[in-house]
């Protein structure tokens, strides 16, 4: 937040729907949200989120949440990334 169009990788606790969800309040560009499970495989998508947007949540359990500027990445779902 309030940063310029950087990516962002958010490692959580452990792996939730619910507590993986995010917001995009003070965002100040709009972004892309992937949500990757604890082997670092993309388990959902969100594609050029707009900022101000209340509680996105992903539709499965997530570990990792990674935000990037809109089309930086090109992954899809089953894709997997090191870090």
């Amino acid at each position: 937040m309030f940063q310029k169009n950087k990516s962002a990788l958010i490692e959580l606790p452990w792996e939730s729907q619910l507590f993986s969800s995010i917001h995009t309040i003070f965002m100040r560009y709009n972004i892309d949200i992937y949500w990757l499970n604890k082997d670092k495989e993309v388990v959902d998508i969100k594609k050029n989120v707009r900022p101000y947007k209340h509680c996105i949540i992903p539709q499965v359990k997530a570990k990792y949440i990674l935000e990037t500027p809109i089309n930086k990445m090109s992954l899809k779902i089953g894709d997997k990334i090191k870090f």
